[in-house]
């Protein structure tokens, strides 16, 4: 990044906007007209206490040549992310997405230090080697920084019509996979109703923690024994199985209330609003201290634990799929790499080396 472009930034509670050497003629004219200015000749720095939101000089200045700014100070003066945002709302994205893409950006613009027009191709992929070298972001990561950039700068703006990255390898990781006996023991130890329902009902239905607290008592159906889960990942609806005892568990837990809830699990202060995922999240680890687990494990092992459980009882793998809400069975396929079905039947080479060794001695 260079230094010697114009630089707007903060300091001392006040605003200072400098232009170096040679002087942009235009650029000094148009600052000249602002409001509430203080000229600074020895630093060659104009001194402003506050800055017009959506000053139409301000707006023409930004237009006019790269400055160097941080995007906090920038959508003081112009909404910074406006065509990403409409056309997010265009594509039906998830609330999830528009935050993941708005945060990416956000801090792409907050490393490059410029006007997202005056955005290179090279400045971006600085930004990316920067978050894999410096910051160690793994593959998985890396792909939703790139396709987030990519969303805005070519997609939403238009501003890099050609851009393209280099293919990001995603590191092939097999989940932790918690036991029956360890799912069991996360579970028995929860004593408050509403948190011990909620996990059950995750690792009962293989649901994310997302779609968990979502749930309403209107998608329960206790006469097919399944549960509904209205747009979840890809904002596609799917059906799950749930368990007897999970019923009747559901069943007890909403007589509980005197008016039959919104959600199947209200927020405690807000019962007009479902639990906060960062609040599930809490009381699964909670439960997994209680239950002494030392496995890197979070609430999404919950679902990775029923399906490969559902493997190793003998379920077809498509029933799976189906289940979990996989649009490729490659992505169900990871849990034939963990399930524990056929595993302890295969002999290790190494004990059919000490028999053979053993019959030797014998003959």
């Amino acid at each position: 990044m260079t230094y010697s472009l114009p630089h707007l930034y903060l300091e001392n509670k006040c605003y200072h906007f400098h232009i170096p050497e040679p002087v942009n003629e235009d650029l000094f004219q148009l600052t000249t007209s602002l409001p509430h200015g203080n000229y600074d000749p020895s630093s060659k720095t104009w001194i402003f206490t506050s800055l017009e939101k959506n000053h139409p000089i301000w707006i023409k200045i930004l237009k006019l040549q790269r400055i160097r700014i941080d995007p906090s100070i920038l959508q003081e003066l112009a909404p910074l992310f406006q065509k990403l945002n409409a056309h997010i709302d265009l594509k039906n994205y998830s609330k999830r997405t528009r935050r993941t893409y708005l945060f990416w950006n956000y801090k792409a613009l907050e490393f490059i230090q410029c006007q997202p027009q005056f955005v290179r191709e090279e400045d971006l992929i600085d930004y990316l080697l920067y978050l894999k070298v410096e910051r160690e972001i793994r593959g998985t990561t890396l792909l939703s920084a790139q396709c987030s950039l990519l969303f805005y700068f070519k997609d939403a703006t238009g501003f890099l019509p050609n851009l393209k990255f280099p293919s990001v390898k995603k590191e092939k990781v097999l989940p932790e996979i918690l036991s029956f006996e360890e799912v069991q023991r996360i579970i028995q130890l929860t004593q408050n109703t509403k948190h011990r329902l909620l996990l059950e009902i995750a690792y009962s239905a293989g649901l994310r923690v997302s779609e968990a607290v979502q749930l309403k008592p209107s998608d329960l159906d206790p006469q097919r024994k399944t549960l509904r889960i209205a747009q979840g990942k890809g904002k596609k609806d799917r059906l799950s199985i749930l368990s007897d005892r999970v019923f009747q568990d559901i069943s007890n837990y909403l007589e509980t209330y005197g008016i039959f809830p919104k959600w199947l699990f209200p927020s405690g202060r807000q019962s007009h609003l479902p639990l906060s995922i960062r609040s599930a999240e809490k009381v699964f680890e909670q439960a997994k201290l209680r239950a002494k687990i030392l496995k890197k494990v979070s609430f999404h092992s919950l679902r990775h634990a029923f399906a490969t459980h559902l493997l190793e009882l003998g379920t077809d793998i498509r029933y799976i799929q189906s289940l979990l809400g996989h649009e490729s069975l490659r992505t169900t396929q990871i849990y034939t790499r963990v399930t524990m079905q056929k595993l302890h039947t295969i002999r290790s080479p190494y004990d059919q080396l000490m028999d053979r060794q053993q019959t030797n001695r014998f003959t």
